[in-house]
């Protein structure tokens, strides 16, 4: 190896450090900034209820009314679904960045919580609407058929009289 080589391969790696070490701040401001979007639609979607009831523009195959529960961790949702006002269901999942949840609908028989759909929320800041997204069933659990209630699209927004009992 000449000596001309091995100058230019430690050059080589001196760059390398100098490139790693320059975006270091740039990774942890985007970490920083991605940990400050996913606190701030966790405390916006999650501070009421949610509904798609009195929707008179669609006609859903069911009416939701979706309760957020706070549950430790910055990204993990926890929620409990009313059906019809009569059936529940809870949703387990993930949110991202953007207030993207991606949940698994679990039916509930007897004590155990049965995961049977995949679904998506995803929250419009703009008119502070959730749109909800079947995605696909899980499994052959033979409760599929339970399951067309959720095979929609469709908008949900804030539940409007219980923000009315909070102000009174």
């Amino acid at each position: 190896m000449k000596p001309s080589d091995t100058i230019a391969f430690i050059s080589l790696i001196v760059s390398l450090f100098a490139f790693v070490a320059s975006t270091y701040p740039h990774i942890m401001d985007w970490k920083r900034s991605r940990r400050q979007s996913l606190i701030y639609f966790k405390e916006l979607i999650t501070s009421s209820s949610w509904t798609n009831e009195g929707d008179i523009t669609f006609s859903p195959k069911s009416h939701f009314n979706i309760k957020f529960l706070n549950v430790p961790g910055r990204s993990n949702i926890y929620a409990e679904l009313e059906v019809n006002r009569d059936e529940a269901a809870t949703l387990r999942g993930k949110m991202t960045p953007n207030g993207t949840m991606w949940l698994t609908l679990n039916l509930i028989v007897g004590w155990r919580e049965i995961p049977s759909a995949e679904i998506v929320l995803k929250y419009d800041e703009d008119e502070d609407l959730l749109i909800y997204s079947f995605k696909h069933y899980l499994g052959q659990n033979g409760l599929n058929d339970n399951l067309s209630k959720f095979d929609f699209s469709g908008m949900l927004w804030r539940n409007t009289l219980e923000l009315e009992r909070q102000e009174t």
